[in-house]
């Protein structure tokens, strides 16, 4: 994809969530902006929730387009993640238990998570994957001091309401917003809830972005009220954290001269990015964003305390957003459910307890596909769709170099041909006469000899059809002669540029 069509959707994406978390002026007597802020003070909770995403490919054109990718497109057409149960307590421990399904396979899952680390075990793995923080967190000389990081955690939650009711103030209501009282069942619980219903499509979203935009350029005052607020909530945080910042206590409470400055220099920045967004708004491209085929609606279900109980979320990306992308879409559709309770109550998670036999998320990234697999049960599913529909461990490169002799047969460099089948490791016997190295992918103790066709597999002596060659001191096996042993194949062809190249391939 171009980078121009990844903008466009990241773009896409990025305002409806925006219109999504600023809310809304007042309705029927329901503010939902007071209800968006109430969450920032929520510190527990249990939940269940469904996310999905669907492809609409073009079947026809993707299959022309690359047949294999259709293969790989089918099986992904849609994606769900369900959390059947999620757990979060007042310290930030959470637990998920919940399953990731595709058009094959539904891969059940749980994950559990503290301060220090995270356990994640993924059916058919025969060992969990663990990352871990080392501790410390964002603030680590204020969390030895449980006392100082409430004082943080609690200004920090009024500086970010603050923030978003200055926001929240400058967001006109979406052209289809209603709110009625509504009997629900969360949770298996019967409920006396309001339900805020919003759409809204790209055409009305460029229209709110570009009124909040000359709206907040337009609020000084408020601004400046904004920033007393922040500064005033700053100067209780601990000494530890302002330090942490760049700042003395001292330092935190600007001078009226500098606080002028800075409102002055804020809005400035805030003109010249309304001026720029009223720009892009006469631009062609800005109608290919902002148009009828993204579509955006809600339903929220909200208790008397203003907590989201129950949600249904629906986002469209119409294929005027991919036509540039090279991506036979023809729409992309996100929908999420979630329902809520236990809000703010007792909530205890389980701890997230570390198996001696656990491995780590910085070996998992580091393991060959080879690798990964064979730390997974090859009866499970998802051992099934890695290994046979997506088919990961098998290897395929460009040859980084190689030579021809006077008969036509070809030799390549050993080492940098190794290092493409991901073999860094290779040792020098007998002065370097023999060439040793280890192909786990196969299970298998290469060694050849430099200058003859001498050659050994797990031991066993063999012999080489052509010689090991030395050019300007680096070997060069012949290509028949190394693929052979490794199981791999390769060919000759035009690459990209037309040149004549190597390809690689190894089925393993």
């Amino acid at each position: 994809m171009s980078r121009k069509g990844w903008r466009r959707i990241a773009l896409a994406l990025g305002t409806l969530m925006l219109a999504l978390l600023v809310g809304c002026q007042s309705i029927g007597g329901f503010d939902p902006g007071k209800m968006i802020v109430n969450q920032l003070s929520v510190k527990s909770m249990e939940s269940s929730s469904t996310f999905e995403l669907h492809f609409d490919w073009d079947d026809e054109a993707l299959a022309q387009q690359d047949p294999e990718a259709a293969k790989i497109a089918d099986l992904f057409r849609t994606i769900t993640l369900k959390s059947d149960h999620a757990m979060v307590d007042k310290d930030g421990n959470i637990a998920i238990n919940g399953e990731l399904a595709f058009a094959k396979a539904a891969i059940p899952f749980s994950l559990a998570q503290n301060a220090d680390s995270m356990v994640l075990q993924i059916e058919g793995f025969k060992q969990p994957i663990v990352i871990q923080s080392g501790g410390g967190g964002l603030f680590p000389m204020v969390e030895e001091d449980q006392a100082d990081n409430e004082v943080y955690q609690e200004a920090a939650t009024k500086i970010a309401g603050e923030l978003a009711s200055y926001l929240f103030g400058h967001v006109s209501n979406p052209p289809v917003m209603n709110v009625e009282q509504v009997n629900e069942s969360v949770h298996g619980e019967s409920l006396n809830l309001t339900k805020v219903h919003a759409e809204l499509n790209g055409e009305q979203l460029g229209g709110l972005l570009t009124e909040f935009m000359t709206s907040i350029a337009k609020d000084e005052e408020g601004l400046r009220q904004l920033l007393q607020q922040v500064i005033q909530l700053a100067t209780t945080l601990p000494p530890e954290v302002l330090e942490e910042f760049g700042f003395t206590a001292e330092e935190a409470i600007p001078t009226e001269t500098e606080l002028d400055e800075f409102v002055k220099e804020l809005m400035g920045s805030f003109a010249e990015a309304r001026d720029q967004l009223l720009a892009e708004k006469s631009s062609p491209e800005w109608n290919e964003i902002f148009n009828e085929g993204l579509t955006f609606k809600t339903d929220l279900f909200i208790d008397s305390e203003m907590n989201i109980r129950k949600s249904d979320l629906e986002i469209g990306l119409g294929a005027e957003l991919f036509k540039d992308s090279e991506i036979p879409l023809e729409g992309v559709t996100l929908h999420s459910m979630q329902e809520t309770w236990n809000v703010n109550g007792d909530v205890e998670v389980p701890a997230a307890d570390i198996p001696d036999n656990a491995m780590s998320l910085f070996d998992f990234y580091l393991a060959q596909p080879y690798e990964v697999l064979r730390q997974m049960d090859p009866t499970s599913k998802l051992y099934g769709l890695l290994k046979n529909d997506l088919e990961i461990d098998d290897q395929e490169f460009t040859a980084s170099y190689y030579i021809t002799d006077d008969n036509g047969d070809i030799y390549v460099p050993l080492r940098p041909t190794l290092i493409d089948f991901g073999i860094y490791d290779l040792t020098f016997i007998g002065k370097g006469k023999y060439i040793q190295f280890r192909d786990e992918a196969i299970q298998r103790t290469l060694q050849v000899q430099l200058g003859t066709n001498a050659a050994k597999v797990n031991g066993r002596p063999l012999q080489l059809k052509h010689e090991v060659r030395v050019v300007n001191g680096v070997g060069y096996v012949n290509a028949d002669d190394l693929f052979g042993l490794m199981g791999a194949e390769y060919s000759v062809s035009k690459d990209e540029n037309g040149d004549e190249a190597l390809f690689v391939t190894r089925d393993l």
